[in-house]
């Protein structure tokens, strides 16, 4: 049998919405079950956009997932050199998310995480610059801008003000689209 490395670490996977980070959890879940390791992935209970226990792109690609309300409960499922994939990260709780993820790389398994880092006000998801700073590996994804530009923001097309609206309709914009798009909804 071959010898696996059991150190843990973390790649984080991150940008706005529409830059594939869900594409490029499967990708790297697929690949490591390829090479023969044992792959879990995880959604929070937040996420009902595809059903309940299905991680889906915006290409309709999926998996099947663990549905977690709780990212600590990620811990009863952790075991050295396994592969631990959490899509939607920006729904947990910060700190929780946080301490987890250390304690489940400490323990020897390598965690894979999709977030979204920016709300549709432009301001960082809690937690997500910690994260990202935490990250062995970061992924920096970019979608296309409305300009044809590089969008690192996600532009909301609703007036609502909730930080969190799933499933509602946004696009990717780069910053001087997104600054222009959210002056004139405030005029």
């Amino acid at each position: 049998m071959e010898d696996r490395d059991m150190s843990g670490n973390i790649t984080v996977i991150t940008g706005c919405m529409f830059a594939g980070k869900t594409s490029r959890l499967l990708k790297l879940a697929r690949k490591h079950r390829e090479d023969g390791q044992n792959v879990l992935i995880f959604k929070p209970h937040i996420d009902i956009r595809s059903g309940d226990s299905l991680v889906k792109t915006h290409d309709d690609d999926g998996e099947e997932a663990i549905v977690l309300h709780d990212v600590r409960h990620i811990m009863t499922h952790s075991q050295p050199g396994m592969i631990l994939a959490l899509d939607e990260a920006q729904f947990f709780e910060p700190e929780a998310l946080l301490t987890t993820v250390q304690a489940v790389v400490e323990s020897g398994a390598k965690v894979v995480i999709a977030v979204l880092d920016r709300k549709w006000s432009g301001d960082f998801f809690p937690g997500v610059p910690a994260l990202k700073d935490l990250a062995d590996n970061l992924i920096q994804l970019h979608a296309r801008c409305v300009c044809g530009g590089e969008a690192d923001y996600s532009h909301r097309l609703s007036a609502s003000t909730d930080d969190v609206e799933v499933g509602s309709g946004y696009v990717p914009m780069c910053e001087t689209c997104f600054q222009t798009a959210n002056s004139h909804q405030a005029s």
